[in-house]
C-alpha cells in the first residue's frame, strides 16, 4: 500500500532532464552547502588549525629533547672514552710503581742479606777467636785432671798403707803450717 503511495510521488520528483537537477534545487542546495561550509570553516577549521599547531609543537619539542639527549650522550660518550683513557694511563702508572717498588724491595733485601751475612761471619769469627783462646787453656786443664787421675791411681798402686799414712800426716802439717 505504501508502495502505491510512494510510486505516484516519485514520479512527480523527476526531472526534465536526468543529469540535470531542477532550479530551486539546486539554489536551496547551494545555499546549503554555504551553511555548512561556514559552519565548518567558523568552527572546525579553527580546531582542526589548533590542533595542529599542537602536534607541531609536540613534535618539535621531541625533536629538540631527542636532540639534546644526543648531544648528552655524546658528552657522556666522550666521558667515558677520557675515563678509559685515565683508565688505562693510571693503570701505567699503577704497573710502573710496583715494578719500582719490587726493584726497590729487591735491593733492600740484597743489602739486608749482606747485612747478615757480614754479622753471621763477624759472631763465627768472634766465635773463632774466643775458642782459639780458650783453647789451650781447657785443653791444659783436660791434661791437668787427666794427669791427676794417672797420678792418683799410679800413686794408689804404687804406695802401701804406711807411705799413705805418711803422706797424709805431712799434708796435714803443711795445711796446719799455712794456717
Amino acid at each position: 500500500m505504501i508502495l502505491t503511495v510512494l510510486l505516484p510521488m516519485a514520479e512527480k520528483l523527476q526531472t526534465k532532464h536526468s543529469w540535470l537537477p531542477e532550479w530551486y534545487e539546486i539554489v536551496f542546495g547551494g545555499f546549503a552547502f554555504l551553511i555548512v561550509a561556514g559552519l565548518l570553516i567558523k568552527l572546525a577549521i579553527p580546531q582542526l588549525a589548533a590542533s595542529l599547531k599542537r602536534r607541531s609543537e609536540r613534535i618539535a619539542t621531541e625533536l629538540e629533547q631527542a636532540r639534546e639527549d644526543r648531544e648528552q650522550a655524546a658528552l657522556d660518550a666522550a666521558g667515558i672514552r677520557a675515563q678509559l683513557g685515565d683508565v688505562a694511563s693510571e693503570r701505567a702508572n699503577i704497573l710502573k710503581e710496583a715494578e719500582q717498588d719490587s726493584a726497590r724491595m729487591v735491593t733492600e733485601g740484597r743489602e739486608r742479606i749482606k747485612a747478615e751475612v757480614a754479622s753471621i761471619e763477624a759472631a763465627a769469627e768472634s766465635d773463632i777467636a774466643t775458642t782459639r783462646t780458650r783453647l789451650p787453656a781447657d785443653l791444659q786443664a783436660k791434661v791437668a785432671a787427666w794427669a791427676a787421675i794417672a797420678l792418683d791411681d799410679v800413686v794408689t798402686r804404687s804406695l802401701d798403707n804406711t807411705a799413705r799414712a805418711r803422706l797424709v800426716e805431712d799434708a796435714i802439717a803443711k795445711i796446719g803450717a799455712v794456717r
